[in-house]
């Protein structure tokens, strides 16, 4: 009956010979329990009621002998009672113990009823012995007793019965003998094993304690005990049989010769003596046995009394060494040998690992010369003079479709030996692996291996499904709807070129705090190993209410690197919280002077509300461009690191409060070509924010000044604050104020929301340069500060509408206004080219094709291709078209389509999908100039994919994409 997690293994019935040193007997307690008062044992001597009651009770069904007895009494209650003869901090009784009582159960419902001895030194509160009582079954139940974790069953007790229960416990060896009513002992192990935190590891008893099973379990129970001996002198009337122990001794063989033991056992009885003999080759001496043995000898006798670990270390014999011998490797064409000692010239006997490293896509076909076989890890003795090297050929086995339909399916052939050109594919269905996957195959560049699913969106993973790629390369994981309850869903652990394409991430936060949905990272064993070119494209990040982020690029001794996050739809994180809510964050501080050169592009962020930072760069050298930021409360902020840039970005707050632009703090960033529009946020939140510093370099935690930074060719429209500088905190604690910084080329326009003059300063900076910018204040405002026209033109810039975006009209005074710049802007934020004499602002009046536009829903995620269709239409005060939008994008039951008309019209609202076909008609009739709003919930049968709503007026037709997630 002996523990699974504890050899000895206990024997009955043989007997042998011990000698020990008797210290004397020790009675702790030997009681009828006539001496206490009636009532509460409360207090009594070293008794103490916890939780339920404990009576001194002169009952006669309480009473076993004498006049009374303790009766224990709980109705769906805790039942906690303690005899504590010896506190925590002083020395219990040890070696051999004995326990002997009488216990008669009354009533026993929900749980068991417990008898329990305690080690308490230290605090440490460790079970020794637990006898219980289970639930009985009629008036029959189990008394059992613990060996470790499991329980053995010794006998069946009856209600309303006396029973005896006799214990010998034996703290030196963790082992309790238990007898029942005078049957045949069991004998088992301690329930906890442990090592005592006493400084000679002495376990001991100190304390007798009743409850159900454990102090917080509930239940219902009357019974009673009485005749209670607790002691080191034996029972007279009970007679245990001798017991026997077995050990085991774990050799640890040298790197140099070999250890032997006589006799050679699994498992070694108490007393045994044993010899462990060395073996070592000319020219090598003994330095010292190590683990449980001592001395230098080559021979050692030992009697075995506990589980053993015994090792040598060995050592070059000065007086007479062995023979040295080379190892010469011939590296192959492909891949590396390695040598485990390196060095390539060894003393004889030495053992050596030759490691044959590979990269995807290639097997090692042999090894040459004096090593043989196709592992690529060989181990072998050095003996004489070698050479090794070895056959690499590329892997020409054909690539496996494998095609998954269950939860158990997925987990076998993920955790299998996948090989470049695989592909997995998974079924239409819900999955849950009821935990993580670690991956660590490898395809090639020619030959991915890819896990997706066989329709986006259709396979979904759930529960605790997520995914560890470790050490990974080349693998593309696409198309899966994750909406597990983890902490993280997908982490990249060094790998690098792991392409995370077509998913969407809804994860359940239910009972989290914080959660991390996509994690770049390095590898936690080895920090120098780095994730570089991964990338995270075409997907839906949506519904993010805990801290953390949508996704988090990290790293080990540097950032991850060259990593590309584009086209995926962010929508809805919040609610706000003060930090670590950001949709997107790259570093952190103690990486953020290490190159990143991320690039974040084509991705449109929707109600990103969760933190004041919606992107937050806190590496160096990142690229931030062609982005869409729609209603989103917060700024993209360069953080910490330098040498950033942002580009050709669309800022549209569309007058929701507390929207931003962009912040920066460092240097050596550029900030050009961002059209910003419809901003209302301030201070944290203007259009652009050049805050104070609290310091010039020192702490990577600290918000550094802002210094040599180029902010050229912007454009702002109509936002409440476009451009604040150097706020110094409310306590005006932050005294670094910007520096260098040039603010060239750019166009402010004061709308409906500028309630202020355009530019604000708190603290006056240093060594700005102002130049060729084009501002046109609000009535009653001016710019905020004091410019010559060469600095700050004011004058209306006459823009027009072009699909939403205020551009360059014909007319403007900013065509060929710009100044000089000695950094190189080659097109606008359009994508149009910019001539010899550029324009101010982000618009390049131009005859060439629009490249560039805000994004829409149906422009990224799963359903949206690479390429954005532009169209021209070019508005100036004429009465509003027709506009028509849906809300969500993408959906999943219902959605909410919104237009409105400049005139009354018979109007269709058709829905057709991709072929063309129509699968809704919304209405068809007459309409009077106004708003509307139309409610389309697509039938059951109605699959995922893109569809084209099409409302057509008198003045003609619009469209929009609307994409259906099942």
């Amino acid at each position: 009956m002996a523990d699974s997690l504890r050899k000895p293994l206990m024997l009955l019935g043989l007997s042998f010979c011990l000698i020990s040193v008797v210290r004397g007997q020790t009675v702790v307690l030997n009681t009828s329990f006539e001496e206490f008062a009636p009532g509460s044992i409360h207090q009594q001597d070293d008794w103490l009621v916890e939780e339920g009651q404990a009576l001194i009770s002169d009952s006669s069904r309480f009473v076993h002998s004498g006049s009374q007895g303790l009766f224990f009494q709980v109705s769906n209650e805790k039942l906690v009672v303690r005899y504590i003869p010896f506190a925590a901090a002083d020395s219990g009784i040890s070696g051999v113990v004995y326990l002997d009582v009488w216990v008669r159960i009354e009533q026993l419902e929900t749980k068991d009823f417990a008898i329990n001895g305690y080690d308490l030194y230290g605090g440490s509160q460790k079970r020794a012995f637990v006898l219980e009582f289970d639930t009985p079954s009629g008036t029959e139940g189990k008394f059992q007793v613990y060996d470790g974790s499991s329980k053995v069953v010794v006998q069946n007790y009856q209600l309303g019965q006396w029973h005896r229960i006799s214990a010998r416990v034996d703290y030196q060896r963790g082992i309790y003998q238990v007898i029942f009513d005078q049957s045949e002992a069991v004998t088992v192990n301690f329930r906890e094993n442990y090592t005592p935190s006493r400084p000679d590891a002495r376990k001991e008893f100190h304390e007798l304690r009743f409850n159900l099973g454990y102090d917080g379990a509930v239940g219902t129970v009357a019974a009673a005990i009485d005749d209670l001996y607790i002691g080191t002198d034996p029972i007279p009337d009970v007679t245990f049989p001798p017991t026997e122990v077995y050990y085991t001794i774990q050799v640890e063989q040298p790197a140099v010769g070999r250890i032997t033991l006589d006799p050679d056992q699994e498992q070694y009885l108490e007393g045994t003596w044993v010899t462990a003999t060395l073996e070592l080759p000319e020219g090598y001496i003994n330095l010292g046995w190590t683990g449980d043995l001592s001395g230098t000898e080559l021979v050692k006798e030992f009697q075995v009394f506990k589980d053993m670990v015994i090792g040598a270390e060995v050592g070059i014999d000065s007086l007479n060494p062995p023979p040295r011998y080379r190892v010469e490797v011939i590296q192959p064409d492909t891949g590396r040998i390695t040598l485990d000692p390196p060095g390539g010239e060894y003393y004889a006997h030495t053992t050596v690992t030759a490691t044959l490293e590979l990269p995807p896509g290639f097997i090692n076909l042999g090894w040459t010369g004096d090593l043989s076989g196709t592992e690529l890890e060989k181990t072998f003795v050095v003996l004489k003079d070698m050479t090794i090297g070895a056959v690499v050929v590329e892997d020409t086995t054909p690539p496996m479709v494998y095609t998954v339909r269950t939860a158990e399916e997925l987990k076998s052939v993920l955790r299998g030996e996948l090989r470049p050109g695989d592909i997995v594919e998974v079924e239409d269905g819900v999955y849950d692996t009821g935990g993580g996957i670690t991956i660590e195959a490898s395809g090639t560049e020619t030959k991915p291996i890819i896990i997706r699913a066989k329709n986006i969106g259709q396979a979904e993973l759930t529960g605790k499904t997520y995914f560890t790629f470790r050490k990974s390369s080349y693998i593309i994981l696409e198309g899966f709807k994750f909406t597990s309850n983890v902490y993280t869903a997908v982490k990249l652990e060094a790998c690098h070129h792991i392409r995370i394409t077509r998913n969407i991430f809804q994860l359940d936060e239910t009972g989290r705090e914080s959660s991390k949905w996509i994690v770049v990272g390095g590898y936690y064993a080895d920090p120098s190993l780095l994730s570089h070119h991964n990338r995270i494209d075409h997907n839906i990040f949506r519904d993010k209410q805990t801290l953390g982020n949508f996704i988090t690029i990290d790293g080990g001794d540097v950032v991850s690197q060259h990593d590309r996050i584009d086209h995926n739809y962010f929508y809805n994180i919040g609610p706000r919280a003060e930090n670590e809510k950001e949709a997107i964050r790259v570093g952190w501080s103690e990486l953020s002077l290490t190159d990143g050169y991320t690039v974040i592009e084509y991705n449109l962020f929707e109600r990103c509300d969760g933190d004041p930072e919606i992107v937050s760069i806190k590496s160096s050298k990142d690229t931030v461009r062609y982005n869409t930021f729609r209603a989103s409360q917060g700024s993209l902020t360069l953080r910490h690191g330098n040498g950033s840039v942002v580009y050709g970005n669309f800022f549209l707050g569309e007058g929701r409060e507390g929207t931003g632009g962009v912040r920066v703090y460092a240097k050596d960033h550029k900030i050009y070509n961002n059209y910003f529009e419809g901003l209302t946020g301030s201070v944290w939140d203007a259009a652009i924010t050049l805050t104070n510093g609290d310091t010039d370099e020192g702490s990577l935690s600290a918000h550094w000044r802002v210094q040599n930074v180029l902010i050229a060719h912007n454009t702002l429209v109509n936002n409440y604050s476009n451009i604040e500088i150097g706020y110094a905190r409310s306590d005006n604690s932050w005294k670094k104020e910007p520096r260098n910084v040039q603010i060239i080329n750019n166009l402010v326009v004061a709308g409906e929301l500028t309630n202020r003059d355009l530019i604000t300063i708190y603290t006056e900076p240093t060594d700005f340069v102002w130049a060729g910018n084009i501002m046109y204040p609000k009535t009653g405002y001016g710019l905020g500060i004091t410019a010559d026209p060469a600095e700050i033109f004011v004058a209306d810039p006459l823009l027009e509408e072009n699909n939403g975006l205020w551009v360059l009209s014909a007319q403007s005074p900013a065509v060929d206004a710009g100044s000089s710049l000695n950094f190189s802007i080659m097109e606008d934020f359009q994508g149009q080219p910019r001539d010899a004499l550029p324009d101010v602002g982000a618009d390049e009046l131009s005859s060439a094709p629009v490249l560039r536009r805000p994004l829409q829903p149906e422009d990224v995620g799963p359903f949206a291709s690479d390429s954005i269709s532009t169209s021209v239409e070019v508005r100036s005060h004429r009465p509003a078209q027709t506009v028509l939008k849906g809300f969500p994008n993408p959906f999943i039951t219902s959605t909410v389509l919104a237009f409105s008309l400049p005139e009354r019209s018979q109007i269709t609202l058709f829905v057709y999908d991709m072929l063309g076909r129509e699968v809704a008609r919304l209405y068809d009739g007459e309409l009077e100039a106004g708003s509307y709003r139309l409610v389309w919930q697509p039938e059951d049968e109605l699959a995922s994919g893109i569809y084209l709503v099409v409302l057509t007026t008198d003045r003609g037709t619009a469209a929009y994409k609307l994409a259906l997630i099942r």
